[in-house]
């Protein structure tokens, strides 16, 4: 059988001029062309990604990610497309190769927790043993530590006089230094008419004189911090970088490092030239700040050479299977480790777990013994895609979904404030069946999530269960089994329990 190696972006980094990149890619090719021989290597350029969507891809093929510095939101449009294909072969063996991890917004980094909820084939290789811990804490795939590949170049030390300081601070997106200035909002527009009828790009003049002020002052900032120190980010070639003199640039830079007593830096790879070169370097604040935790210690081959039998040989894929449920009785355990779900696998919810969470909904205390609530549970798919589509919560659907009714005519007939009802028993009752299932739920090793309905959304619910016009639907329970790993370090956690003594009020 003809196996296949794809390595996603590995193409397009000899058009960059990052020197720490072409590194990692001289590391990555070096591993492969090692342990990977029997494989027929294709390569896909950081540009055409998806090509590998239209390839024909069978379930037994390697896909590797280009490692990098941008796992996250830092880089929206190649996370896009990398976890498109993540998506797209979830039955394959994915690797994503050695990242650090910035997350900028944390909208994105809860939906990312649920997207890696459940990618039992894939492993995500982090640089730093902080980032392997958040997310290790956070996914529910595999994440493990693995050092930057540029470590299994072990460059040819050229021993010299080491003479002062070099200062190499980055000037791009990842800069906690750089004040970059970028034209938006009405300015922009106007500028883009402007450039309509001159023909003259007045946004990327602006921007460009901008970036070149911020520069010559960061320059300055340095110079006077550091006198005579050699300001100059050697990470970004001065020229080209192609195939043909690439290893050249890296093993120079490289050992550029080497001359050097000490070494300022924000950049990644410069601290790891500096460990290859056993040169004493100084990190300065960056956009990722676990990418200034480089170990002292780096055991490289220790790694790489396990790298086949540890991710691909020894690899036993893990495929979707029932989830081996522990019942637990404790109600202290069951209210502490409850959380919010929002991510189901396909396991059916069995008719005998329903009926016993809504039997345990149908014990729930209600104002003045009503009993006003009705529980309804949905099953048919259809209408469950639907009920979805108009709420907030417009994930992957759960197996069941039970609806909470409100009849208004129950308080009406025991002569009771019917105003009243509206207003606050009506939501108590409903909060009370609610939170007792989803109790009785966790019990059963179940997972939910409580979704409200607005006024709009219960007239939609009302209008497919065929309810009455005294019916009132306040919300939904989401219930199904779920792979998604969540975090039990709540904020909620370790608050002060404080007693009051009836003097101490009055005091």
């Amino acid at each position: 059988m003809n196996k296949k190696l794809f390595w996603i972006g590995s193409k397009g980094i000899e058009q960059k001029y990052s020197v720490g990149d072409n590194a990692q890619l001289l590391g990555i090719q070096k591993m492969i062309d090692k342990y990977f021989s029997d494989y027929t290597l294709i390569k896909i350029s950081i540009a055409d990604v998806l090509t590998i969507l239209d390839m024909k891809v069978e379930k037994t093929d390697l896909i590797f990610i280009q490692s990098g510095g941008g796992w996250g939101d830092l880089y929206p449009a190649w996370t896009s497309r990398v976890k498109k294909i993540i998506d797209t072969y979830q039955e394959n063996r994915l690797i994503q190769l050695p990242v650090s991890i910035c997350y900028k917004s944390i909208v994105s980094f809860e939906n990312d927790k649920v997207f890696f909820s459940n990618k039992p084939n894939l492993t995500i290789l982090c640089r730093t043993e902080n980032e392997t811990k958040l997310l290790k804490e956070n996914y529910n795939c595999d994440v493990q530590f693995f050092p930057d590949f540029a470590y299994y170049l072990d460059p040819t030390r050229i021993e010299t006089e080491r003479k002062g300081t070099l200062v190499a601070a980055r000037s791009d997106c990842g800069s906690l230094s750089m004040n970059h200035y970028v034209v938006t909002g009405k300015l922009r527009k106007l500028l883009i008419i402007i450039r309509k009828f001159t023909g003259k790009n007045l946004t990327l003049i602006i921007e460009e004189y901008k970036y070149k002020r911020n520069t010559e002052a960061l320059k300055e900032m340095f110079a006077k911090k550091y006198p005579g120190a050699l300001i100059k980010d050697l990470q970004v070639s001065d020229i080209p970088i192609t195939d043909e003199n690439r290893t050249k640039i890296v093993f120079d830079t490289i050992n550029r490092y080497a001359q050097f007593k000490k070494v300022v830096t924000d950049r990644y790879h410069a601290m790891v030239f500096c460990a290859l070169t056993n040169t004493p370097v100084k990190g300065l604040p960056n956009l990722m700040p676990y990418k200034t935790h480089i170990s002292n210690k780096v055991h490289s081959h220790t790694y790489f050479e396990n790298f086949r039998k540890n991710f691909v040989d020894e690899f036993k894929a893990i495929k979707e299977k029932e989830v081996e449920v522990t019942k637990n009785s404790n109600v202290f355990e069951i209210i502490k480790n409850r959380r919010s779900i929002r991510s189901w696998n396909k396991k059916e919810v069995s008719t005998c777990d329903i009926n016993k969470i809504v039997e345990m909904g149908y014990w729930s205390p209600t104002a003045s013994n009503t009993q006003a609530i009705t529980l309804r549970v949905v099953t048919d798919k259809k209408l469950i895609d639907k009920f979805l589509e108009i709420s907030w919560f417009k994930q992957n659907p759960p197996d069941k979904i039970i609806v909470v009714i409100y009849d208004l005519e129950k308080p009406r007939r025991v002569n009771l404030d019917l105003n009243e009802w509206n207003t606050r028993f009506l939501w108590q009752d409903s909060a009370v069946a609610m939170i007792t299932m989803i109790y009785a739920a966790e019990a059963l090793g179940l997972k939910t999530c409580w979704a409200t309905c607005s006024e709009g959304e219960a007239a939609v619910v009302s209008k497919c269960l065929n309810l009455k016009k005294t019916e009132f639907v306040p919300c939904m329970l989401l219930i199904g089994y779920s792979n998604q790993k969540v975090s039990l370090n709540s904020m909620h956690q370790g608050r002060i329990i404080r007693r009051y003594r009836l003097e101490e009020k009055t005091t």
